[in-house]
């Protein structure tokens, strides 16, 4: 039995990964990590049922870490294969550790800052900075909680509100120079099996499909694949989306997802990417 880890089945992802498993002949159950309970030491059961899959593909969000996490570290304890280590996807759903840990690998990312809660005046004024800044939320994504800061004054109310909410967040420098254009790549056991160019509509800047940005095909020059490569590899990810951006400093690493959106990867060939994960049976 092949366990998917989702809240929602009809998600395209969940949905074709589901579809090309049972192509190769395999029962696959979708579960919702918030349904099962966790027996530490003894396992993970559904309605008192003991579930013992043969192999898990976690598909889901920031939302449920917690009870994500718990359920794969409770079948890890078992021995049980997952696509990503518990260890991996904790990593990689901290935005903030995920620029660390690429950073202390020397891998290029955006230059970012971080404050919990900004008190002092100096501290502030050097989380505003002159320049046109991004200001994420940690635990954004799909574009959602990303905001563009065109100038100081802008990016000091950002974050003033964020204070005020008890809230954290980062700011990263605005590279105009990328024209609204970033490119995923998709990365499976240390090769590139996919990538496209994501280009955001006109108005906007951020490039994410669910912000109405378009996709074409992409092929990835060399230094792409390897950087693509090596960010997953510094976050122990096995399966993983790897966001690049071009830069008047080079190529740099903006995000690393441990369950990335098939849909537009795949671009009109259903399961193309989905079927090379068939590859871990």
């Amino acid at each position: 039995m092949i366990a998917i880890l989702s809240r929602d089945a009809e998600l395209y992802s969940t949905r074709v990964i589901k579809k090309v498993f049972e192509e190769a002949e395999e029962t696959v159950v979708i579960l919702d990590a918030l349904k099962l309970e966790v027996k530490i030491g003894q396992g993970v059961f559904l309605k008192g049922e003991k579930i013992t899959p043969r192999l898990i593909i976690p598909r889901f969000s920031s939302a449920i870490l917690l009870a994500g996490l718990a359920v794969i570290r409770e079948w890890e304890r078992e021995g049980i294969p997952v696509l990503n280590s518990a260890a991996s996807l904790a990593l990689a759903h901290d935005q903030l550790a995920t620029l660390q840990c690429l950073s202390k690998d020397s891998l290029p990312v955006p230059k970012t800052s971080f404050c919990s809660q900004p008190s002092d005046a100096d501290t502030f004024n050097s989380l505003v900075g002159t320049d046109p800044k991004v200001v994420k939320l940690l635990n954004s994504s799909q574009g959602k909680g990303v905001t563009y800061s065109p100038g100081k004054k802008t990016t000091r109310s950002l974050l003033s509100t964020l204070a005020t909410l008890h809230s954290s967040g980062i700011t990263q420098k605005f590279h105009s120079e990328a024209q609204g254009e970033d490119f995923r790549l998709i990365v499976f056991k240390g090769e590139v099996i996919g990538a496209i160019k994501r280009t955001s509509r006109e108005g906007e800047f951020r490039a994410n499909l669910h912000q109405g940005g378009s996709i074409s095909c992409y092929q990835p020059s060399k230094k792409e694949a390897a950087l693509a490569i090596q960010a997953s590899q510094s976050l122990g990810l096995a399966f993983a989306g790897v966001d690049l951006i071009n830069t008047e400093k080079g190529t740099l690493i903006l995000e690393v997802n441990a369950s990335p959106g098939l849909e537009g990867v795949e671009q009109g060939n259903e399961g193309r990417i989905a079927r090379s994960l068939t590859q871990l049976l």
